[in-house]
């Protein structure tokens, strides 16, 4: 078990929902990629679009990523 924050919620049921079904940690891998909150949003909707909401997650990805891409247009 490593120990980056988010990974162990202590309830089996909240720790591995199908949508995150996979051999990684997608708040670790964000972690550990060092990804601001627009950056994390992006990757978790993208990562889980297929197994959860679909399109919905999409457009939420990509509300996350125009915010991203705004916030570097006015650096």
């Amino acid at each position: 078990m490593n120990n980056f924050p988010g990974d162990n919620y202590g309830m089996e049921e909240y720790n591995s929902p199908i949508h995150y079904n996979r051999d990684w940690s997608i708040g670790t891998f964000i972690t550990k990629q060092n990804l601001n909150f627009y950056e994390g949003n992006v990757v978790k909707y993208v990562c889980r679009h297929n197994k959860k909401n679909g399109l919905d997650d999409l457009m939420k990805a990509k509300h996350y990523l125009d915010q991203l891409i705004l916030l570097e247009t006015h650096k």
